[in-house]
Parts: C-alpha cells; sequence; structure tokens
C-alpha cells in the first residue's frame, strides 16, 4: 500500500504541484527559506514513507542502487563524476556572455542562496534534493514500475515525472529538465549505483550556487 501512495505522490502530485506553482504570472511565494525548508520537509517526508516501506518488506538498499560500486559499470559511474568535478572546478573562471547575464541572474534569484542564512539552509537542500530525489525517482521508480510497464516505460516514465517535477519556468528550462532526467535515470539503469549520480546531483547544486554568487557580484561591481 506505501508503493502505491509513493508512486501517486511522486508521477502525479509532486509534478503536478511543480507545475502549477510555476505556471505564466505566478510570482514565488513566501522567502527562499521558507520554499528551501517547504521542499526539505517534502523530501524527508516521502524518504520516510519509503523506508516505513522496505523496513516493513524487509528489502535491501540494493534494491533502491544503494549498494557498494564495486562492479565495473558503478567504478566507471564513479570516475564520470570525478571528471565532472574537475570540469566543473575548471570552468569556474569562465565569465558569462552578455547574453546569458539576465538568465543567469534570474536563476540565481529564484533558485540560489543570496545571503548567508540562505547559503547555510541550501546546503541542507542540495543534500536532500541530490540524494532525497535520485533514491525517489530512480532508485524505487526503478525497482516498482518495471513489472507493470516494463524497462522502456518505467525510464520514460520517470524521467517525464521527474522533469515534470521541476516546474515550467520556460520551454527550454523545461525540455532540458526532462532531458536531464532521461539522461540521469538510463545511466542508474546502466550501472545499478546511485552513489555517483547523487554525488554528481548534489556536486552541480553546490557548484552552481557558489558560481552564481561570484558571477553576481562581478555583474555587480562591472
Amino acid at each position: 500500500m506505501l508503493d502505491h501512495l509513493l508512486v501517486i505522490l511522486l508521477l502525479f502530485v509532486v509534478p503536478v504541484r511543480a507545475l502549477w506553482r510555476s505556471r505564466p504570472g505566478r510570482t514565488a511565494s513566501g522567502t527562499k527559506i521558507t520554499r528551501y525548508i517547504t521542499t526539505i520537509g517534502m523530501v524527508a517526508g516521502l524518504l520516510a514513507l519509503l523506508t516505513t516501506s522496505w523496513l516493513m518488506t524487509g528489502r535491501s538498499a540494493q534494491a533502491l542502487g544503494l549498494n557498494t560500486p564495486t562492479s565495473t559499470p558503478s567504478l566507471i559511474g564513479l570516475g564520470v563524476a570525478i571528471a565532472t568535478f574537475i570540469a566543473l572546478f575548471l570552468s569556474k573562471g569562465k565569465k558569462p556572455k552578455p547574453s546569458q547575464r539576465e538568465e543567469i541572474e534570474a536563476v540565481r534569484r529564484d533558485l540560489f542562496p543570496e545571503t548567508p542564512n540562505e547559503m547555510k539552509l541550501f546546503l541542507l537542500l542540495s543534500l536532500a534534493v541530490g540524494s532525497g530525489w535520485e533514491i525517489l525517482y530512480r532508485g524505487f521508480l526503478l525497482y516498482y514500475l518495471p513489472s507493470k510497464i516494463g524497462l522502456s516505460g518505467a525510464i520514460i516514465i520517470a524521467a517525464l515525472a521527474y522533469g515534470a517535477a521541476h516546474g515550467f519556468k520556460t520551454p527550454k528550462q523545461f525540455v532540458g529538465s526532462i532531458v536531464s532526467a532521461l539522461a540521469f535515470t538510463i545511466a542508474y539503469v546502466a550501472t545499478s549505483n546511485l552513489w555517483w549520480l547523487m554525488l554528481i546531483h548534489i556536486g552541480v547544486m553546490l557548484f552552481g550556487a557558489i558560481v552564481s554568487t561570484a558571477i553576481s557580484g562581478d555583474l555587480e561591481a562591472s
């Protein structure tokens, strides 16, 4: 029963909520800190349901892709994670193009922290989102859905749901969210391990916050 409830929440409630809250003409409600706390609480609640279901049925963490990364595919995944961090580090000094400045500022105002208190909470948000969503939308859905709709269908449905869970800001953002969700989902299926994807997800969020803050300071100084 808890599995079915989680599927309904992940495939319908969370995406519809995100799309409704990001509909055109609607301004974001509450402060960033409020929104950070709300998201952290939502992820924690969903993970609590998942944990309860797993303990009641005696399933292993390996079924969620949380096994020790010792297989060749999972080790390759860790290598990809390390290469991603190196690429991000090497790119952090690049200045944005003039055409990108407005987009960067819009993302910073909407998502990334602008004050020390927001940054502290954003660290927790990054851990919650970067690990929690991977476990829920990759680990759990790819455990539950294949027996119902096949592996290909499971990959597509999980990716569409997670992409929609990012909301709709622009067509480019929406398509990008779905494409990246599809890539992560396929990567999980290929390696059967979530640890490296969690590392990339958390790292990209933290890196984005740091770079956004630095770029914003440069723009204000110019």
